[in-house]
């Protein structure tokens, strides 16, 4: 009986997971509240997510299954890349990227060749702008040539398509997966 028992408990932790990544991780342009990332109120800040180091199977990390909620504005420089995956998520569990309502990236305009979500390779990513979610240039003028606008991918042909408005959205961002 006490050798059942021993190779049943045995037989039980060879199926649980190693370790297993965070659920859900809340980012803000700066770090908020405790600093732990539990929530928008105690949000880490966004060099988290772009931190490699963050990224893996461990209990504090981002990967597969994790969802990073996006809280507040995000404002970046000009031709700045404003997140960068790090990772990649699993056939059914991918990593999702959710805008919390009223959440927004931005800045005068995104890197042209990484824009303002860079990919980096990922895959099994949903991009999720939730109820309203925005990426935005905020710079005025056909004198800003369209660089990297929104998400990895998305680029105009030249800047006479380009007429940039403070205040323009340049993606509504609803549901994208890659």
């Amino acid at each position: 009986m006490k050798r059942c028992l021993l190779g049943l408990l045995f037989t039980l932790l060879l199926a649980l997971p190693a370790s297993a990544s965070l659920t859900n991780v809340y980012i803000a342009q700066s770090s908020a509240g405790s600093a732990d990332g539990t929530s928008c109120a105690n949000a880490y800040a966004v060099t988290f997510f772009n931190t490699s180091g963050n990224w893996g199977s461990g209990s504090s990390q981002i990967g597969p299954g994790t969802t990073v909620h996006l809280c507040g504005t995000f404002t970046f420089s000009a031709g700045a890349t404003a997140l960068t995956f790090n990772g990649s998520g699993t056939s059914g569990n991918p990593i999702t990227l959710l805008w919390e309502s009223g959440a927004v990236l931005q800045a005068p305009y995104f890197s042209a060749a990484t824009f303002g979500i860079n990919g980096n390779g990922a895959s099994y990513v949903v991009i999720n702008g939730g109820t309203n979610g925005v990426i935005q240039n905020t710079a005025n003028g056909t004198s800003q040539r369209c660089r990297g606008r929104g998400i990895m991918g998305h680029r105009d042909s030249g800047p006479e398509q380009c007429d940039h408005r403070s205040g323009e959205q340049l993606l509504p961002v609803r549901r994208v997966h890659f």
